[in-house]
């Protein structure tokens, strides 16, 4: 019977693939990577190897669309609400939404040493979201309030 460890879980796979072999390696190399391997997708760690790596290889894609992403929000919460004079009506959620962005935007010009890091990238990610809800939030209050232009 198998024990609620991981380890018993592991080595009972390897004693059942145990008699397969890789063409040049031996037997006990063959059943060491297929413990590490067998041992990082149970624990869940193979997929998240496999994320970071993914993250680390198309960060400066991923860091460059969100730049541009908050950008394009930045300007078009400034021309909506700032320069149409909607924000002296009360719409208050456009200071919240533009608070998200410009602390997103401080974030990706920061030189910190985590920038790498995926959790960072996702935490700016979350605040970016949190922005565009506040930003559609303020949309559908203006469309609801009558979508009116003050003049």
């Amino acid at each position: 019977m198998l024990g609620s460890n991981t380890e018993d879980v592991v080595g009972f796979l390897i004693n059942c693939f145990s008699s397969f072999t890789v063409k040049g390696s031996s037997v006990e190399n063959n059943k060491l990577d297929i413990l590490w391997s067998l041992n990082g997708l149970l624990v869940g760690q193979g997929m998240n190897l496999r994320i970071d790596e993914f993250f680390r290889n198309y960060m400066v894609v991923f860091w460059s669309n969100l730049s541009r992403l908050n950008n394009l929000l930045i300007i078009l919460n400034i021309t909506m609400f700032f320069l149409s004079g909607l924000i002296a009506q009360g719409y208050f959620y456009t200071f919240y939404s533009i608070g998200c962005f410009a602390f997103v935007a401080i974030l990706t010009i920061l030189p910190v040493p985590f920038i790498g890091r995926l959790w960072f990238y996702l935490l700016n990610l979350l605040i970016e979201f949190v922005g565009i809800y506040f930003l559609v939030a303020s949309i559908i209050y203006w469309v609801q309030a009558g979508g009116q232009v003050p003049t």
